[in-house]
C-alpha cells in the first residue's frame, strides 16, 4: 500500500487539485475544515471513494467524521469552573474556521449557563498567537484566572509567557488547550487538554475507504467525542490521567 500526503489549502489550489486525482489514486481522505463545502464537493471525482474528516456540514454521499467541538469546549469550561475558575478567557482559532467557531459556541454556552461573562480573543492556531494573547492579558487590571485555548500550540505559547512574567501555573492562572498533541505531556506543567484521537480517526478512515474499495457502501456520519485530559496546568498536584479509549459516537 502506498500513501500520498498533501496539504489542503483554503484557496482554489487545494480543491482544484482534487479533480486530477482520478486515475492517480484509489481513494481520498480529506480533512478541510476551512474550505467552502460546495467548492469541495464540486471538485471531488464522483467515482473516487472519499472519506471526509472535520469538513463543513455537507449533505454528501461520502462517509464522514465530525468532531463534537461544541460538547468538548463545554466540558473544558465545566472542568475549569469545577476547579474554582470564574474569569475564563477563550483564545479561539481564526475566524471562518469551522472547528474554531464550534469551540466558541461550546465555550459561550457553558459560561452563560454558569452566569459568567464570556471573553473571546482571536488567534491563528499557532504558538505566536498564544504568546500575543498572553502578553495582552498581562496588562489587564483584573486578569483572567484561566485561559482556554482552542488548540495546544496557542496554549503552550501562552503558558510560557505567563511563567516568564512570574505567574504560577495553575495557582495564579490555569491554562488549557485542545487536541492533545505529544508536546502537551512534556511541557511544565503538563497541559490539560481535550484529546481528539486523530490517529485513531485516521486509521478508521483508511478502513472505511478500503471497505468501499472492496464493494461496500458507506455514507454514514461518525461523531467523535473528544475526552478531557486533566493535567497539572489546571489543578495543582494533578497526576496525568491514563489515555482514554477512542470514543466514537455513530
Amino acid at each position: 500500500m502506498q500513501l500520498l500526503l498533501s496539504n489542503m489549502h483554503g484557496d482554489h489550489r487545494g480543491t482544484e487539485t482534487l479533480r486530477f486525482m482520478r486515475g492517480r489514486v484509489d481513494a481520498l481522505i480529506i480533512m478541510a475544515p476551512d474550505i467552502d463545502p460546495e467548492r469541495l464537493l464540486a471538485h471531488i471525482p464522483a467515482s473516487l471513494p472519499t472519506v471526509l474528516i472535520s469538513c463543513p456540514d455537507v449533505a454528501a454521499d461520502h462517509p464522514q467524521f465530525r468532531i463534537d467541538n461544541v460538547a468538548a469546549a463545554d466540558a473544558m469550561v465545566e472542568h475549569l469552573v469545577a476547579s474554582g475558575r470564574r474569569r475564563i478567557v477563550h483564545l479561539s482559532g481564526p475566524r471562518g474556521n469551522r472547528d474554531a467557531e464550534e469551540r466558541i459556541v461550546g465555550y459561550r454556552a457553558a459560561m452563560t449557563r454558569h452566569g459568567l461573562n464570556p471573553r473571546v480573543l482571536t488567534g491563528d492556531f499557532d504558538e505566536e498567537s498564544g504568546t500575543a494573547a498572553a502578553q495582552a492579558l498581562l496588562g489587564d487590571v483584573e486578569g483572567p484566572d484561566a485561559l482556554f485555548a482552542a488548540n495546544d500550540m496557542m496554549a503552550i505559547g501562552a503558558l510560557v509567557v505567563f511563567q516568564r512574567a512570574g505567574l504560577n501555573v495553575p495557582d495564579d492562572i490555569a491554562v488549557a488547550g485542545f487536541d492533545d498533541i505529544p508536546l502537551a505531556r512534556f511541557v511544565t506543567p503538563a497541559l490539560t487538554t481535550m484529546r481528539v484521537g486523530i490517529a485513531e480517526i485516521g486509521a478508521e478512515a483508511v478502513s472505511r475507504a478500503a471497505a468501499i474499495l472492496a464493494g461496500g457502501n458507506d455514507t454514514g456520519i461518525r461523531w467523535v467525542a473528544p475526552q478531557i485530559r486533566q493535567r497539572a496546568s489546571t489543578i495543582s498536584g494533578t497526576a496525568d490521567t491514563p489515555p482514554p479509549a477512542p470514543h466514537n459516537i455513530s
